[in-house]
């Protein structure tokens, strides 16, 4: 919201470059404060079943691809994340751009129409796990599903710019919630080996 206020009165070209350099800078000298973590795992003195098990676990996947690319679930729910956020992420570039040009507003709103974005997400994402556990995820994907719906329906029906940041507030209901339960799909469907590659894809 600063930001868009700020563009009103200096270029944002000479913004942009100063707040990603103190931020960059900022990150980097945080990074040499996190503690030293070694990737072995820590093996735990017990019964030498339970030892087989853990070195099973540890165990390093040669094909973690093949591996992902096998697993139905997984790969499904892939599929509709790719189809869902590439649609959202292209209109959503535009954004900005359709508020100040085509709407008629004001630069700050573009900065508002973030805030409206992600600010409901705090509040929201909480009670994300005890939703799903109440739930379940096909529910909680209809959930998603209806959210973007609403989200964008409003986006093509909005005669002004504030109608227009008001169907933002559902942002928390489609593309946020989507992402926390694909991350928790993630967990439960996947070898915990090949976790981070899955969350990379």
């Amino acid at each position: 919201v600063l930001i868009g206020y700020l563009t009103n009165f200096l270029p944002l070209d000479k913004l942009l470059f100063p707040t990603y350099l103190l931020v960059t800078g900022s990150a980097l000298c945080l990074a040499f404060l996190f503690p030293k973590v070694t990737m072995e795992s820590r093996r735990v003195h017990s019964q030498s079943s339970n030892n087989e098990e853990m070195d099973d676990k540890s165990s390093k996947v040669s094909n973690p691809l093949s591996l992902l690319f096998h697993n139905k679930a997984y790969m499904s729910m892939l599929f509709v994340t790719i189809l869902a956020c590439s649609t959202c992420e292209a209109c959503l570039a535009y954004t900005g751009n359709h508020l100040v040009t085509t709407m008629g507003g004001s630069e700050s709103l573009i900065g508002l129409n973030t805030a409206f974005c992600v600010v409901p997400e705090f509040f929201f994402f909480p009670a994300i796990n005890g939703l799903l556990k109440k739930f379940g995820f096909k529910k909680m994907y209809l959930l998603a599903s209806v959210g973007a719906t609403l989200r964008f329906a409003i986006y093509f029906l909005a005669g002004n710019p504030y109608l227009f940041l008001l169907g933002s507030l559902f942002h928390c209901f489609g593309s946020g919630c989507l992402t926390a339960i694909n991350l928790a799909h993630t967990h439960k469907v996947v070898d915990s080996r090949v976790f981070g590659t899955a969350v990379t894809l």
